[in-house]
């Protein structure tokens, strides 16, 4: 008999409810599968029947594979994760399909909890069912061709509660919120914004933070801090959080985050006296203790995030272990991994002008800061399928530091990733997510193997030579150009972007000839590298007429939108048309600004991807 169940002879780890350790001794049908919680049990059972030769390659039934016959063979497995927090969080143009498909998907490839940020994740899904445009970028982000289905606040709240029915069906771990809770003393928390007139009809406006001696709406309501020194507006805030607890016991971790953006903290006389930092600790322990005195044990996430990386200088935390440190090096370039060490000393700061690091070892001075007044857990927030991916028109060079930044992680003491990401990055390949998925459960996978698994699990026999033109793919885009670190009409660039063009050519009729030959999983992987490629080579041209031309043509950038719009339905499973759409735009953009103005380095709010 095979037995599926909860054992004690699994291998030790600190915190049953949070960490996953898996033990299989399977021989002849007889066995067991067991882990450390109903979790690792799941998990253990997709590992079972990947080692028995299924595939788990993307989210989806199109992307999985089972055998059609296969002879049992013995399997033992007894293995811990070596990260504590394996977390996707939602983020791009999203629909329900591709949300519950993700949640699906993570115990099949090892990773463990899924994080639904916001009041309510409405934005997401009105990029994609509503078609919403951005009102800096009219004309852009909008597929003209395709009729908007428009969705309510309730039908959305609608799908939350599915998707934390399918969370809790697998025992994983769910995170919620993130920026949010300081919209507490404006009124109802909500995402919408009401115009200043109609917050100071309301008499909210005195909360908000002090700017240019005005208290006003920065921006958008979700930009705009509260006055944190007022203790009035602290204890707002901390009386929503508890209640939010007390009504949503299904939330391992609450994400409690000020408001997004930068410079944007309040100057009065009172809010300077501090640093953002200071105050943010501040609210924490008192959060901490109000939580406690209801009996409430949620963990609570707090962000290390732009202003706030500069650490408090007064305040410390009562309680550490309520608390999780979540790293969120958002400005950090994907260039160079995370280090273990650094030489680098932050810089003095300066309320509402910093200026934020871009080298990781700078960062790194920055998290060591807070690790000087913070020993407890502390998780990395990165971005590597947000914006950084379309940068990299093979995904190879963002792989590998996806691999190496992961398996550092005990060196560079985070417990784990929470994947900020578009949901469908699985095109041109899901060499990237299978990465992540495998180094979090085991930092000593080697990343040589793992990726020729992959990509032959992905591409059949012929995986070398889509392997070869990923390759070249991230040699040729030179992302390193494209994240503005190297100028574009840089010696040598022309005959790289026209080496990238002759493989591109070349290679689209290599994939013709594997798409008549390929079958089921195989077949769709090389329909999505097609499709891919000849966005390739669209970028391509357009990176060399750049360069030829010493000027950005807005009709090369343009043309890769149009094709965009014209395949978005088509590719909807697996490929983010919104943000490859807006980032297509921002990276022409760039490119631009280094011509016309000889700029290097990130440019405007780093919150809304480097722009």
């Amino acid at each position: 008999a095979l037995g599926v169940g909860l054992s004690e002879t699994i291998p030790q780890v600190k915190n049953c409810r949070y960490d996953d350790a898996i033990l299989i001794d399977v021989k002849e049908k007889q066995g067991i599968i067991t882990g450390t919680n109903a979790r690792s049990v799941l998990i253990g059972a997709y590992r079972y029947l990947r080692e028995q030769g299924f595939v788990f390659l993307r989210p989806g039934k199109m992307g999985e594979h089972y055998p059609d016959n296969w002879e049992e063979k013995p399997i033992f497995v007894k293995e811990a994760a070596s990260s504590r927090q394996r977390f996707i969080c939602i983020e791009g143009a999203c629909f329900y399909e591709c949300v519950e498909d993700m949640i699906d998907w993570i115990p099949k490839v090892g990773m463990n909890g899924y994080f639904i940020q916001g009041i309510s994740p409405t934005g997401w899904f009105k990029h994609w069912y509503d078609c919403e445009d951005r009102g800096d970028m009219v004309g852009v982000l909008k597929n003209p061709d395709r009729t908007p289905t428009p969705v309510t606040e309730e039908e959305i709240l609608g799908m939350v509660s599915m998707f934390e029915e399918q969370i809790a069906k697998r025992s994983m771990l769910y995170s919620t919120i993130g920026h949010g809770f300081h919209c507490a003393p404006f009124g109802e928390r909500t995402e919408k914004t009401l115009s200043d007139e109609e917050y100071q009809a309301l008499g909210v406006s005195k909360y908000f933070a002090q700017l240019n001696g005005e208290r006003k709406i920065h921006r958008m309501l979700a930009h705009t801090q509260a006055c944190y020194g007022n203790k009035e507006v602290r204890d707002m805030i901390v009386k929503d959080a508890v209640q939010y607890c007390k009504t949503h016991p299904q939330a391992d971790y609450i994400n409690f985050w000020l408001a997004d953006g930068e410079n944007n903290y309040c100057e009065c006389d009172l809010c300077r006296t501090k640093r953002p930092s200071d105050w943010f600790v501040m609210i924490l322990n008192e959060l901490d203790a109000a939580l406690t005195a209801e009996h409430l044990q949620t963990r609570v996430k707090f962000c290390v995030y732009v202003d706030l990386i500069w650490p408090p200088l007064t305040e410390r935390f009562k309680n550490p272990d309520r608390f999780v440190m979540t790293y969120c090096p958002i400005s950090r370039s994907y260039s160079m991994p995370l280090p273990a060490e650094t030489s680098y000393e932050m810089k003095e700061f300066e309320l509402n002008k910093v200026e934020f690091p871009q080298s990781t070892e700078e960062y790194a001075a920055y998290i060591n800061g807070w690790r000087e007044i913070f020993d407890g857990e502390c998780e990395v927030f990165d971005y590597y399928y947000m914006w950084d991916c379309y940068r990299d028109g093979g995904r190879m060079q963002i792989s590998k530091i996806i691999h190496e930044d992961l398996a550092n992680y005990d060196k560079t003491k985070f417990s784990g990733l929470v994947s900020c990401q578009n949901q469908r990055v699985f095109s041109p390949t899901a060499l990237g997510m299978q990465i992540m998925a495998r180094t979090l459960w085991n930092k000593d996978c080697d990343f040589d193997t793992e990726c020729d698994d992959i990509l032959k699990a992905e591409f059949g026999s012929s995986y070398q030579l889509a392997k070869e033109y990923l390759e070249t793919m991230s040699e040729c885009s030179m992302p390193h150009v494209m994240r503005n670190e190297k100028h574009i009409l840089s010696e040598g660039n022309e005959a790289i972007f026209q080496k990238g063009l002759d493989c591109n050519s070349a290679f689209l009729s290599v994939i013709e000839e594997e798409i008549k030959k390929a079958d089921e999983i195989q077949k769709l992987s090389w329909q999505h590298l097609k499709f891919y490629a000849q966005i390739n080579q669209m970028m391509l041209e357009g990176f060399f007429h750049t360069v030829k031309n010493k000027k950005v043509n807005e009709e090369d950038w343009k043309k890769i939108i149009a094709f965009i719009n014209q395949n978005d339905w088509e590719q909807r499973l697996y490929f983010d048309e919104y943000e490859c759409k807006f980032m297509v735009f921002c990276i022409f953009g760039d490119l631009k600004r280094q011509i016309e103005k000889n700029q290097l380095g990130i440019h405007g709010d780093v919150t809304q991807g480097g722009i």
